[in-house]
């Protein structure tokens, strides 16, 4: 029993609430955050040689609970006016991107932060592994039950090949 509560909470965060469908939305301030529940375009970023991280990177999301199964991941890592930004998607729907917090790049790493429904902050550490590859994982930061669990997970995910351009374009 102790195990199904972290699993409930961590399967709140990543897919949300199954009656949110029936809930209004409104755009949030980013323009990303509750959008309406049709699939967003997700961009073509071409690869850059100066910014290896930038991309749109797909692959796997496994919780850090015993049984738990992977979901589909998508990790879109952009720089624009001078500075990384980007969002991610957990599972198949595509339709709720979650907005990066704090992104930061050194080298072949990147850390952001996404705040966690229950409090909190999620924080996504990852690093290239070759130029095709990015593996990381997620931790918690903040108050947790005692005696429980908090949300863990890894991913593993792979460049969604785009055509190069030059540096500094």
């Amino acid at each position: 029993m102790i195990e199904a509560a972290p699993l409930a909470l961590l399967t709140l965060v990543l897919f949300g609430n199954p009656l949110a469908a029936q809930q209004r939305r409104r755009q949030g301030g980013d323009g990303l955050a509750d959008r309406p529940s049709a699939p967003i375009t997700i961009p073509e970023i071409p690869r850059d040689s100066a910014r290896p991280l930038i991309g749109v990177w797909v692959g796997e999301f496994r919780p850090g609970i015993p049984g738990a199964e992977p979901a589909p991941y998508t990790v879109v890592i952009e720089f624009l006016n001078g500075s990384y930004s980007g969002y991610t998607f957990v599972g198949p729907s595509m339709v709720r991107p979650a907005p990066m917090r704090r992104p930061a790049a050194t080298g072949q790493s990147i850390t952001w932060e996404q705040p966690n429904s229950g409090g909190g902050t999620l924080v996504f550490e990852a690093r290239l592994v070759d130029p095709n590859q990015l593996r990381g994982s997620l931790s918690f930061r903040g108050d947790w039950p005692k005696g429980e669990s908090p949300p863990s997970a890894t991913f593993s995910l792979q460049r969604r090949e785009r055509p190069d351009r030059p540096s500094g374009i």
